[in-house]
């Protein structure tokens, strides 16, 4: 072969002669260079072949991480629609212990505290002036809001009212117990609107028989877990 002057499987130096006799042979290992060079042709092409499979491997694996990605985001996008209908469920069959998994009970007293105290001093504002026991009617207000919103804010009364009943019938069907059915089941969060409010915020809008819309507002508690913690509740003007 043309142009070869050492072997390519021992390297042996061909002399000029050799060179010139043009045998393809190699005289000391009796090697053909043809041979030799077209398996190292071959390797070539086989690690070509596995350079590309190995770049095709990486581009998959890179498809499968970003799918899981996707898929974690759905889900965690997902969460507070799943933590209510749970909340639904619970709240239909009355099982007070699985209500209470998406309850956080202290935030949600304060809140309807709150609300109720804020409505109750607007509505005595125009008495305070005039009245001089109204101070005192506000303390003794503010202790009866207390022990009406200890005794609402259970399994049994927030059923009552994510079922659409007002504050006074929840709170009077409540009678029986945390847990127990009220005398009449009704549909749990009937015709509902839910959606986001922020990040971490979660709104489900219920509408009662007298047209009046209250609010339940779920927090996020951690990255995926969600809590019912606030309600706005229609109150009458002072």
């Amino acid at each position: 072969m043309e142009g070869i002057t050492q072997c390519p499987a021992c390297e042996y130096q061909l002399t000029l002669a050799e060179q010139g006799a043009k045998t393809g042979k190699c005289p000391s290992c009796d090697v053909f260079f043809a041979k030799v060079l077209a398996r190292r042709e071959g390797g070539g092409t086989v690690r070509a072949s596995s350079t590309k499979s190995t770049s095709e491997s990486k581009r998959g694996l890179k498809g499968l991480i970003i799918l899981g990605l996707l898929a974690l985001l759905a889900y965690l996008y997902a969460t507070p629609y799943l933590t209510v209908s749970s909340l639904r469920a619970a709240a239909e069959a009355r099982d007070a212990a699985a209500i209470s998994d998406h309850v956080d009970y202290p935030a949600l007293r304060q809140s309807l505290k709150d609300q109720l105290n804020s409505h109750m001093m607007v509505s005595m504002a125009t008495e305070m002036d005039d009245n001089p026991f109204a101070a005192m009617g506000a303390a003794l207000a503010s202790m009866m809001v207390d022990g009406l919103i200890e005794g609402l804010v259970t399994p049994a009364g927030l059923a009552n009212l994510m079922a659409g009943e007002s504050m006074e019938q929840a709170s009077d069907s409540d009678h029986s117990g945390e847990g127990e059915s009220s005398p009449a089941k009704r549909e749990v969060f009937p015709d509902a609107s839910m959606g986001y409010d922020g990040m971490n915020r979660f709104v489900v809008a219920v509408t009662n028989d007298a047209g009046e819309t209250a609010d339940f507002i779920f927090k996020r508690h951690g990255i995926s877990s969600w809590k019912l913690s606030e309600m706005a509740i229609p109150l009458p003007s002072p």
